[in-house]
């Protein structure tokens, strides 16, 4: 498991007064220590680690539990774990952040946000919105490397798309200018 604490990975993030950004680190760091192994014995979590980044500077990362129950090897700062489609909740949340900030619109064409084509021509290529992205109902593929068209006629339909979160992360770093 990977737990992250976003306090400014994206400076437009760093405006939510929940992340405690003006606690002293000492006891952000010491209430942590504390929380996470007993919340880790509740959820039978094995492992995780955990980096604290303030305006983009790792300023505490450590490993706790261990990477594998029969090895019993401590997880540490630098263990990598696969995160998967855990990543697609934090590009929603991007996403969603920069639709606050006027920044992307949920219905406008995702073709709009990007100088060069993302996708080969289709009918349906220059139909997909944010929305579509987010909803998984762009008519995009789940597999990145299948064919680069819609197989359906955005809106229509509902098929998991890990390809349209690429497309979303893509749209999101045109947009902020940096990579997510």
């Amino acid at each position: 498991m990977v737990l992250i604490l976003l306090t400014s990975i994206i400076p437009i993030f760093a405006q939510e007064s929940s992340l405690r950004i003006t606690e002293p680190i000492d006891s952000l760091i010491a209430d942590l220590k504390s929380y996470i192994p007993n919340r880790m014995r509740e959820a039978g979590v094995p492992g995780l680690a955990i980096a604290l980044i303030r305006e983009g500077k790792i300023i505490w990362q450590e490993g706790f539990g261990v990477t594998n129950t029969i090895t019993g090897n401590p997880v540490s700062p630098s263990t990598l774990f696969e995160v998967a489609s855990i990543s697609k909740a934090v590009t929603a949340y991007a996403a969603l952040r920069l639709v606050e900030q006027v920044k992307l619109d949920l219905d406008a064409p995702a073709t709009s946000y990007l100088p060069d084509p993302y996708l080969e021509p289709s009918e349906y290529s220059d139909k997909i919105t944010i929305r579509h992205l987010l909803s998984h109902n762009s008519g995009l593929p789940h597999q990145p490397f299948s064919k680069n068209v819609p197989m359906f006629e955005p809106g229509t339909d509902y098929s998991y798309s890990g390809h349209g979160f690429s497309y979303l992360q893509k749209i999101i770093e045109e947009v902020i200018g940096q990579s997510l």
